[in-house]
């Protein structure tokens, strides 16, 4: 039975496991409908997998996958990343210039995607996941500079496997 993996908007740095016994590949962005404590929430499906690290006794069952709406895009998603950095006061005056706030999309799912706006997943100049890199060597200037705070371990996904970058 297919699992798929869901975002909700909690303030949790995790993905929550769901069986969806109707859920097939061209779900994964689409919006649906999950029993999250004694609650309803909308989530997005940003993976579909046949295992889970959940035992299968704990899985509950999504609700509903709201198709009647499209999926979500990557352009659009990068949008509202925009547009989140916008109301965060950040002006983009300058490609490479100094920034109150930097939000990037380094991947969507394991999809491949090209435009004149995205591209993903987003590499660096060695072929790692951007975000692997960065992180790791942001970190690494920050506790060299005695700085702690803000600082927190971030689940980085590359080469299919999961890594964990301070």
């Amino acid at each position: 039975m297919p699992i798929i993996r869901v975002a909700i908007d909690v303030p949790v740095d995790t993905l929550f496991d769901y069986q969806a016994p109707d859920a097939t590949g061209s779900d994964v962005g689409r919006r649906v409908l999950v029993p999250f404590g004694k609650k309803t929430a909308v989530g997005v499906i940003l993976e579909i997998s046949d295992v889970s690290e959940v035992p299968a006794t704990r899985l509950k069952s999504a609700l509903r996958v709201l198709r009647d709406m499209p999926p979500l895009a990557p352009e659009d998603l990068l949008s509202r990343l925009l547009q989140v950095e916008r109301e965060l006061g950040r002006v983009r005056n300058e490609r490479w210039g100094p920034r109150n706030i930097d939000l990037d999309l380094l991947a969507f799912g394991d999809r491949n995607f090209k435009t004149s706006r995205l591209v993903l997943p987003l590499l660096d100049a060695t072929g790692e996941v951007f975000s692997v890199i960065s992180l790791a060597r942001s970190a690494r200037l920050h506790r060299a500079r005695g700085v702690q705070r803000g600082m927190r371990p971030v689940r980085a996904h590359a080469g299919g496997r999961a890594r964990t970058v301070l």
